[in-house]
């Protein structure tokens, strides 16, 4: 009976560490990196490549930076070289 109790009090604590690290576990999402302050103060960056588990009130993320390429769109027009041509733009 000993070991019966012994073994439903492990798996159940087993259970528990397992939803606790699924709640607390954390990836930022592709192209992506996040800060992660401890006590509020600056820790780390987070990368995409791996998971980590932030325990509430200890870690935080105050910010996720993106990544991805920023672009514009420019149009030129009366644009000349230093010899007075003209540049045209396709």
């Amino acid at each position: 009976m000993t070991t019966f109790l012994i073994l439903l009090l492990s798996l159940s604590t087993l259970v528990l560490a397992i939803a606790l690290a699924l709640r607390w576990s954390y990836r930022p999402p592709e192209n992506h990196l996040a800060v992660i302050y401890r006590w509020d103060r600056f820790y780390g960056f987070l990368n995409p490549d791996r998971w980590t588990v932030l325990i509430p009130h200890i870690f935080s993320i105050q910010q996720e930076i993106n990544l991805g390429k920023r672009t514009a769109l420019l149009t030129l027009k009366d644009v000349y070289t230093k010899d007075r041509i003209p540049v045209i733009s396709t």
